[in-house]
C-alpha cells in the first residue's frame, strides 16, 4: 500500500513541479517543499503470487461460456501462460505477431516471449 501512496504522491509532485516552472503556482503553496520521498523509494512489494494448485483450480472452474467470468478467465490465463504479460501488451497483441512452431512465440514490441504449449498448459 505504501507503494502505491508513493505513486500517487510523486506524480501530484512532479505536477507541482510542472505548475512552478510554468509560474501558474508560487512556489510558497508547495505541499512538498518540506518533505522527500527517498526512503519510500526503497519499499519493496510483497510478493503475491498463486500456487501452482490454485492455478489448476481456476483452470478447472466452470463458467459460463461466453460471460463475462469466462472471459475474465481466459483473459487470466493467458496471462499467466505468458509470464505475466502486461494487460496492454496483451491487448495490443494481434494474431500476426503470434507463430506456432513447437511452442508459441509472441512477440510484442520487439519482445520475444516463448511459451509452451500442451494439454497441461
Amino acid at each position: 500500500m505504501l507503494n502505491s501512496v508513493f505513486n500517487y504522491l510523486r506524480t501530484f509532485k512532479t505536477l507541482i513541479n510542472e505548475a512552478k516552472k510554468y509560474e501558474l503556482i508560487s512556489k510558497e503553496v508547495d505541499p512538498f517543499s518540506s518533505i522527500t520521498f527517498p526512503k519510500y523509494r526503497k519499499e519493496k512489494t510483497k510478493k503475491r503470487a498463486l500456487t501452482l494448485d490454485q492455478i489448476r483450480a481456476i483452470e478447472k472452474h466452470e463458467t459460463k461460456y461466453g460471460s463475462f467470468t469466462d472471459l475474465a478467465k481466459d483473459i487470466f490465463l493467458v496471462s499467466y501462460y505468458c509470464r505475466g504479460i502486461n494487460f496492454n501488451d496483451l491487448i495490443l497483441l494481434k494474431l500476426k505477431n503470434i507463430k506456432i512452431i513447437n511452442s508459441a512465440t509472441l512477440e510484442q514490441n520487439k519482445r520475444h516471449l516463448c511459451i509452451r504449449v500442451d494439454s497441461e498448459s
